[in-house]
């Protein structure tokens, strides 16, 4: 037997050769993955010192929060991976998190690819639209855009400003094609057909990134220049066109707040807000003194994490994926990790950045706007949410109405009954919330007291088992039972509720042949038009019942035929019988397999094959 360690009474205990393998760890920087019993990657970390961090895991008397407690309860295994520095262990922790997303660590709620404006600069006439898929292709891509509308409303207001091309065409056109309808209304100057050089195209698209960047300034300088020529050379027209889109740029402008004095300034500020598990993080980003946007994450497992912590994960989610980064970025408090992430980041942007928490002045003010954005979309977050709660989906409404319900059907259970000639009798019932299945409410019965193909008595039975232990366990009863079955199955269904004492339950019944639907108390049926939605769904709820109960009559009936034949076999243990069936598939193919054939398999000679032989064909 392993000896073991404890830390407390709580405390797991771990066996000998995982200790070992914590003390035979490097003493370099690196990244921990822990295990639970399933394999599955519950938490991923980084270390300077891989052997000390790890150790204090396995620790006797280490103070731990509830969280970290929790976790060391489930470790049962952990890999690691030695990296050559602390900054690309940090990388590599916020890789494994994304690809693993393991329970105990910080997560993005939406963990969607964020989409970006992609400038095809290897084209010769470039294009400018959204994606979602980042190359290296030689274009120019910025973002992410954490709104889709913001992109949207940037490239809405690029088209409306320069007249590039949307087209996904090969340029240029043949001669007999003529040019689109934009560039007859003036919003793409056709570089299809050579209306406009590759320089002065190219020109437009970079005073297109320009803006995209916030550098407005340069762009209205460079069209002034535009405008004067054309205006010398006596193209008044040309110039008046210029000087309209002068005019719209500006006013794009004047429509972002001025936040400081300094035109030049290029800043990010960042600040975030909890709620229980949950936090909201800001991005304020502020170009040439103007606020350019807004870019925002939500996060969960935050409850028992620093402040630092939290800060830090979302520093790297955005700027691991950020195209522009800024000359200043200020936060609202410390980051974990401060050093290797400045370093990082610097690295990146290929120059200095300052990284500072400022104490007064404008900056201040930055980071508490910051934080103000994130406290607001927290709660609206969680407001949603609650309005999903109390949402009611339409379709069940009609379900009320049609059905004559005395509520709104939110849950819903169906019962269905499988047996071949009586044998192997079960009876499955699915769980539906809010009009999709919920898994985890689903429940199989073997029927005990019926003899023979008694449908009426299997689902008596089922019901009865069911709410008998739903009332026992105090839980709450369905807003609608659904029985497969015309008035029989339904009137056995309304007699196994009355036996326990329930009364007033709203249940039908389901028939197949004409969808009829039964209602207690009624002779008659009722039939719902067949295109309604309301209809769908007891189909599917119907559906889904019968697929569950015939899956499970299914394997009880494999595995009584399996075990009638090879489990009454002297001398076939669970070994053998899985050999035989792995080499044969089944026990028709046994009985067909001669006896070389069968003496072949593990653990069998001649004489155990003739053996075997003889007991299945009795």
């Amino acid at each position: 037997m392993n000896k073991a360690r404890e830390k407390s009474d709580q405390a797991p205990i771990f066996p000998d050769d995982l200790l070992q393998k914590v003390a035979i760890l490097p003493m370099e920087p690196g990244v921990y993955l822990h295990k639970d019993k399933k394999g599955k990657v519950v938490y991923v970390g980084k270390a300077k010192n891989l052997r000390h961090r790890v150790r204090s895991y396995f620790q006797v008397g280490y103070s731990r929060d509830e969280k970290t407690q929790a976790l060391v309860n489930r470790i049962t295994n952990f890999d690691y991976i030695v990296t050559k520095s602390e900054q690309e262990s940090l990388i590599l922790e916020m890789n494994l998190i994304k690809h693993y997303r393991p329970h105990y660590n910080i997560q993005l709620k939406d963990d969607k690819s964020f989409p970006y404006i992609k400038v095809t600069l290897d084209e010769v006439y470039p294009r400018v639209f959204s994606t979602r898929i980042v190359e290296k292709d030689g274009a120019k891509y910025y973002g992410p855009y954490t709104s889709s509308k913001r992109l949207r409303d940037m490239l809405v207001t690029i088209k409306k400003l320069f007249p590039i091309r949307s087209c996904k065409e090969k340029l240029p056109f043949p001669e007999e094609k003529r040019p689109c309808l934009d560039y007859h209304i003036r919003k793409c100057e056709a570089p299809c057909k050579k209306y406009v050089t590759v320089e002065e195209y190219r020109a437009m698209i970079k005073s297109v990134c320009q803006f995209i960047e916030g550098k407005n300034d340069y762009v209205i300088k460079k069209l002034n220049a535009l405008m004067r020529a054309a205006s010398a050379n006596f193209c008044f027209e040309e110039a008046a066109y210029i000087r309209d889109r002068i005019r719209a740029i500006t006013q794009t402008i004047e429509q972002q707040r001025i936040v400081i004095a300094d035109p030049f300034a290029d800043w990010d500020a960042l600040a975030y807000a909890t709620d229980d598990d949950d936090a909201c993080m800001v991005v304020m980003e502020v170009r040439n003194g103007r606020i350019l946007g807004r870019s925002h994450y939500l996060f969960k497992g935050v409850k028992h994490e620093s402040p630092e912590l939290i800060l830090g994960f979302g520093f790297h989610t955005h700027y691991a994926h950020a195209t522009v980064l800024p000359d200043e970025i200020f936060l609202q408090n410390e980051l974990e990790d401060h050093e290797d992430l400045s370093i990082w980041i610097s690295e990146k942007k290929r120059g200095k950045l300052r990284i500072s928490m400022p104490q007064r002045g404008e900056k201040l003010k930055l980071v508490k706007t910051a934080r103000r954005n994130a406290t607001l979309l927290l709660e609206e977050e969680k407001l949603k949410k609650m309005k999903m709660k109390e949402r009611v989906p339409d379709i069940l409404m009609e379900l009320k109405r049609r059905l004559y319900l005395t509520k709104v059907p939110r849950t819903i259970e169906g019962f269905d009954n499988s047996n071949i000639q009586g044998t192997d009798p079960v009876s499955g019932m699915v769980a539906f919330r809010n009009g999709n299945p919920y898994k985890s409410g689903y429940r199989k019965f073997k029927i005990k007291t019926v003899v023979g193909p008694d449908d009426f008595a299997s689902m008596r039975e089922a019901v009865s088992r069911r709410y008998r232990r739903l009332l026992l366990e105090e839980e709450d009863m369905p807003d609608l039972i659904l029985i497969d079955g015309g008035k029989g199955q339904l009137s056995a269904a309304i007699d196994a509720l009355e036996s326990i004492g329930v009364h007033d339950q709203d249940i039908i019944g389901l028939a197949k042949r004409l969808e009829e639907v039964f209602l207690p108390g009624r002779s008659e049926s009722i039939m719902i038009p067949k295109s309604s939605s309301a209809l769908k769904l007891l189909q599917r709820v119907r559906d889904e019942a019968h697929r569950f109960s015939l899956t499970f009559h299914q394997s009880l009936r494999g595995k009584r035929l399996i075990e009638s034949a090879l489990d009454k076999v002297p001398g076939i243990g669970p070994t053998k019988k899985f050999a035989l069936l792995k080499t044969f598939r089944s026990v028709d193919n046994i009985r067909k397999a001669t006896l070389e054939e069968i003496a072949e398999v593990k653990g069998f000679s001649v004489k155990s094959a003739e053996k075997l032989k003889a007991a299945l064909n009795q």
